[in-house]
């Protein structure tokens, strides 16, 4: 048995010295593996970058392009809509006038025929 335990030491040592080999080769696998994600982000990032402008160039400044337009076309659209107010307005206003224009002719024609039937009932009593 005692010749065992040095044996089962000597294992155990070697176990031990197999295990921190393993974690210092791990440690090392995990440091490449950062490495080589940090090159692809370094090697990715000048992609990222164009891609970027593309998007800004081809979406976000059409689409802001488009706004524009379409702020402006409101725009006209709304003082369209206020000329074509004031000129209903305009209409209104003249068919009132013309209705009081209308009016004042009926009121003068009817002054004119109180006015003849006077005379006439001035001439009838003079004559009388």
């Amino acid at each position: 048995m005692e010749r065992q335990e040095p044996v089962v030491l000597q294992v155990q040592e070697q176990v031990e010295l197999v295990e921190q080999q393993e974690l210092v080769v791990l440690q090392a696998l995990e440091q490449v593996e950062l490495q080589e994600l940090q090159d692809v982000q370094d090697l990715m990032e000048p992609q990222v970058l164009v891609v970027q402008m593309e998007l800004q160039e081809l979406v976000v400044l059409p689409l802001h392009q488009e706004r524009r337009v379409l702020q402006e076309r409101l725009v006209q659209q709304e003082q369209v809509e206020l000329v074509v107010q004031m000129e209903l307005w305009e209409h209104r206003v003249h068919q009132e006038l013309q209705v009081q224009v209308v009016q004042q002719e009926h009121l003068v024609q009817q002054e004119h025929l109180v006015l003849q039937d006077l005379q006439i009932l001035q001439i009838t009593l003079t004559i009388m």
